[in-house]
């Protein structure tokens, strides 16, 4: 539950107003840690299925994205670093908030078959 309250106060840009809500902190739906948690316990079941070990997985050179899904998601990933400087550059952690919530939505969107 403390991470739902983190990432909710994280994922707020510090310079605009923010007003506390407590019934939209405990939504389930959304841009929320839970979401976020999902997306983790997907990608951990898509390695698990795959049979290949995770640390070939990292050192991987070549990755073959048929998919155009496939092609928007790595794209996607591929701006995680950019990110990360932006966010620590700016001191705005909610860059890197809406960043991850994207790539759960496109996580979740595939996993789908949207």
């Amino acid at each position: 539950m403390n991470s739902d309250y983190r990432y909710a106060d994280l994922k707020n840009n510090r310079l605009t107003n923010y007003t506390f809500n407590f019934e939209h902190m405990l939504n389930d739906k959304g841009n929320i840690a839970v979401y976020l948690l999902y997306a983790h316990a997907l990608i951990c079941s898509i390695i698990r299925r795959s049979g290949k070990d995770i640390e070939e997985l990292k050192n991987k050179v070549t990755l073959i994205l048929g998919h155009k899904d496939e092609r928007d998601l790595g794209l996607h990933l591929l701006q995680f670093a950019e990110v990360v400087e932006e966010a620590c550059t700016n001191l705005l952690p909610n860059v890197l908030c809406d960043y991850l919530y994207n790539v759960s939505e496109i996580l979740s969107m595939l996993s789908r078959g949207d």
